[in-house]
């Protein structure tokens, strides 16, 4: 029943990535894999978890690393036998077995042969210009220098993509694209501005005066992006590329406008959400385009080149980089090197980073930051503070958005870590069928994810610092606004929305919430929605004397992202909340067809 190491057939398993669901696939150790009754004692007690697969041999030996691997048919049978052997825990032998996903590697596709750049020196991209040898040697080393310099003892380089990044001026933030404006953020540095303004000729376009933003990628050999248009609701006109350290051969390929195109990689600064979105995608082929293929143009950038996207190479080109060693160019064959590449942009529209708080009384007196939250309650009140159809109001980009990204972990600390349950929340996770996927909408932390081993749940959240805690589990998650989720419909047994329709500013915000979750559901599908209610039980801690309110959090300042971890005061936010009425939200429900 199992099969020994040297069989040709043995499997290459792997270690799954972190954010893969469960596999079928499970990894034993601390077994005697020596002993034939070992192995099949395994066999045996994990059979009683789940259908085994037999079509290859359902348990494999390594022998040289005294491990072995059971295989089943169905990944939520591999979840409940790694379940059962956390808790109550499974012995063979006197050993306590550990049980983890294991995955078999996919083979690797090896990348396509690179093309020459002379194949498409006839393409004409407008707009676009490349200027070689800008600065000089000294000042290309002196900038490499400037980013692998340390401040404090840390390094300025972000590792939160698949490459490491810096920001000047305004950080964009790959998670929501959009651009964020932290107290610590560096100055676009100047002086280099200066000399490509003054170094660039007349005909190209540059005003030093409108770059605000600048970004720093680091391209290793075999490092690339994907095909992408830079943002146009966060960055302006033109954008200025200047490659430092080693050259690269950048691809440039004719898109226009589409409706309803899925956006890019995240690590691009691509697309925003799908009320401000403008998407790209390969425009069909022209009559002058005798192969068949979208237009594109091989460009080489060699060190200390200055590459300018204006006009229709910055709006109709899609721009990108290969992830290879070599790229060939006329001809030869050129290894990559280490690059690093400034990008230039003006930024449009950024938002602030951190909600305005209140810190707690001092002999000084209160700051005035809970009047400004009582004056914007006031104006969404009053009508001044309303958008219409779905869009968010400033009360609730400034007072639950904002103060959720800034109290993620001290939320996470009194809520996820220590299991606090809406209790029917968890009775109703726990009836679901084994086997069910469920879509966790305002997700927050994932404390919920798990409370049901034997149902699949994928999150979403309009936080992406919580959704980064969340992501101490396996579960997928993605950042964004609930009333556009990003599932394709029937897809999900159940749906849950917990703790979020009272943070919604407007009926039509919340009946959209509503119904995408009926939506993204099959036919038959379960769903549950709870919201703080406005009549409390006596002897609740809340108390409520209208629906729209202001609910503070108090902080502790060692959780705090932007302040003093010494400084021992609480910080006060104050959560902007709708309270529902009895029956409001049957009400709501009513409101969606079907």
């Amino acid at each position: 029943s199992h099969t020994m190491n040297g069989d040709n057939n043995l499997p290459n398993f792997v270690k799954p990535r972190k954010t893969a669901c469960p596999t079928r696939y499970v990894f034993i150790s601390n077994a005697d894999t020596t002993s034939d009754t070992v192995i099949q004692d395994i066999t045996d007690i994990f059979q009683s978890f789940g259908e085994l697969d037999t079509s290859t041999g359902p348990v494999f030996v390594n022998y040289k690393r005294h491990v072995c691997y059971v295989c089943y048919k169905d990944p939520m049978a591999a979840q409940h036998a790694i379940q059962q052997s956390i808790d109550p825990g499974v012995i063979v032998k006197g050993r306590k077995i550990s049980a983890k996903y294991a995955d078999i590697a996919r083979p690797v596709t090896p990348p396509p042969e690179a093309e020459c750049t002379s194949t498409t020196d006839h393409v004409d991209v407008p707009g676009l210009y490349l200027i070689e040898e800008v600065i000089s040697s000294e000042e290309e080393a002196s900038l490499i220098a400037l980013c692998d310099s340390n401040e404090k003892g840390r390094t300025l380089w972000r590792n939160n993509i698949s490459r490491r990044v810096q920001h000047f001026g305004y950080e964009f933030n790959y998670q929501t694209l959009l651009l964020d404006k932290p107290r610590d953020i560096r100055p676009v540095p100047e002086d280099i501005v200066a000399v490509l303004v003054e170094r660039v000729p007349p005909h190209v376009p540059l005003d030093g005066s409108r770059v605000t933003q600048c970004t720093v990628n680091e391209y290793y050999p075999g490092q690339g992006i994907a095909s992408h248009v830079d943002t146009e609701s966060c960055f302006g006109e033109t954008i200025h590329i200047l490659s430092l350290g080693g050259g690269v051969v950048m691809t440039m390929a004719r898109v226009e406008p589409q409706e309803n195109v899925p956006s890019s990689h995240p690590d691009n600064e691509t697309v925003p959400p799908s009320h401000l979105r403008r998407s790209f995608a390969p425009t069909k082929p022209t009559d002058t385009e005798e192969s068949g293929e979208v237009v594109k143009k091989h460009v080489y950038l060699p060190p200390r080149s200055l590459l300018v996207l204006s006009d229709e190479a910055r709006f109709h080109w899609a721009h990108s980089i290969a992830p290879r060693k070599f790229d060939k160019v006329n001809g030869e064959l050129i290894k990559r090197s280490r690059r690093l590449s400034f990008t230039f942009r003006e930024a449009i529209g950024p938002r602030p980073s951190t909600p305005e708080v209140e810190k707690a009384p001092t002999t000084d007196g209160p700051s005035n930051s809970e009047d400004v939250a009582r004056r914007r309650l006031n104006e969404f009140k009053s009508g001044e503070d309303v958008k219409d159809g779905i869009l968010s109001s400033n009360i609730e980009q400034e007072h639950v958005y904002k103060v959720y990204d800034e109290i993620a972990q001290h939320w996470h600390h009194t809520r996820g870590i220590r299991k606090v349950y809406w209790h029917r929340v968890k009775s109703f996770l726990d009836d679901l069928p084994q086997g069910s996927l469920v879509a966790d909408v305002g997700c927050g932390d994932g404390k919920y994810f798990g409370v049901n081993p034997n149902i699949i749940t994928i999150g979403c959240d309009r936080s992406p610092v919580l959704l980064q805690v969340s992501r101490e589990t396996q579960n997928d998650t993605f950042c964004c606004d609930a009333v556009k989720l990003p599932f394709i419909s029937d897809a999900f047994d159940a749906s849950i929305c917990i703790a979020v329709l009272h943070h919604l500013a407007s009926e039509d915000r919340r009946v959209a919430v509503i119904a995408e979750m009926i939506r993204i559901m099959k036919p038959g599908g379960r769903a549950m929605l709870q919201a703080w209610a406005m009549e409390q039980e006596a002897g609740s801690k809340r108390v409520f004397e209208e629906q729209n309110v202001l609910v503070p959090w108090r902080l502790q300042s060692k959780f705090s992202r932007t302040t003093d971890k010494d400084d021992t005061g609480p910080v006060v936010f104050q959560r902007f909340c709708h309270v529902y009425c009895e029956g409001e939200l049957e009400h709501l429900a009513s409101k969606v067809e079907g």
